[in-house]
């Protein structure tokens, strides 16, 4: 009967098992079933920018080094970079809180960092609907912030500075 509605509705793929992340990287749409109901659907609409939401932390990152090394030989002392490293940040964390508006669970990844005897210590990231509002927040205060900087900071001598500070 479960079967038959959702392939009434166009939808993809009927998944008993608790191991819904690994099979949405095969599909793009799964269902967890109890007792003949649906008590969990899943969808990997944006899960490829969950899954690389480090990068809102490093674009910044590798904008500030870009200003600190070559802002003051670039047009506008290396704001740019700043302001498109921001605004491409924003983009991303859209496309993370897309994942959550679409109905998609949290995604959770770790690595050994290292271990000394009995102390293990990972490092890992938790994205969920929470991590993608704040995202969306932030960088989009940011780049409010950044492209009001440029003209404030107008004409002032530690303007790249400034702006590799701020990233």
């Amino acid at each position: 009967k479960i079967v038959r509605r959702l392939r009434e509705r166009g939808l993809g793929i009927l998944i008993t098992d608790h191991n819904v992340r690994e099979t949405l990287k095969l599909v793009d749409r799964a269902y967890l079933i109890h007792k003949g109901e649906v008590v969990y659907e899943a969808t990997t609409n944006g899960l490829w920018f969950v899954e690389h939401a480090w990068i809102v932390v490093v674009l910044p990152l590798i904008s500030a080094a870009l200003i600190l090394f070559f802002g003051k030989r670039t047009p506008g002392k290396g704001a740019v970079y700043g302001i498109v490293a921001v605004g491409a940040t924003f983009l991303f964390a859209l496309g993370v809180l897309w994942h959550f508006v679409e109905g998609g669970g949290p995604y959770e990844a770790s690595i050994e960092w290292f271990t000394i005897g009995p102390l293990h210590l990972e490092l890992g990231i938790l994205v969920d609907g929470l991590t993608g509002v704040m995202l969306v927040v932030v960088t989009s205060i940011s780049l409010c912030v950044h492209i009001y900087s440029l003209g404030y900071m107008h004409g002032d001598e530690r303007f790249g500075r400034f702006f590799a500070y701020m990233n």
